[in-house]
């Protein structure tokens, strides 16, 4: 159960980097 909770943030931290590139794709924002 290791797996699961360390691929938890690592979807975080890409949510994170599409959230600074806005202009890249508004609607990519989730």
């Amino acid at each position: 159960m290791q797996q699961v909770p360390e691929m938890a943030p690592a979807r975080c931290t890409q949510v994170r980097q599409v959230d600074v590139f806005p202009e890249s794709g508004g609607q990519f924002v989730f």
